[in-house]
């Protein structure tokens, strides 16, 4: 039993945040926030995967997909911050390239 319970403890914290972070589509003052923690509870688990498989061995194939994909939408966000803190032309010349 308390193994069950510690291991969904933590779904509540993510509950949370997700909630934070779609309610942030709505509320737009708190996009940037949204983003951030975005990008530090899917990076912060692909690195967490990562440094498990490199001690640890490789997992099933479909978690390894997983870490990759957090590993992907991570970066997607840290890049989406990036571009909403460039000046509008800078922005405009990017993304003429």
């Amino acid at each position: 039993m308390s193994l069950l319970n510690e291991l969904k403890a933590p779904a509540g914290l993510l509950l949370a945040a997700g909630v934070f972070i779609i309610g942030a589509i709505f509320v737009r003052s708190q996009a940037d926030t949204a983003l951030w923690l975005a990008a530090l509870i899917y990076l912060s688990y692909a690195v967490s995967r990562s440094a498990s498989m490199a001690f640890d061995g490789v997992p099933t194939a479909g978690l390894v997909q997983a870490a990759a994909l957090e590993g992907i939408v991570g970066l997607a966000c840290l890049v989406v911050l990036m571009i909403r803190r460039m000046p509008a032309g800078k922005v405009a010349r990017c993304s003429t390239l």
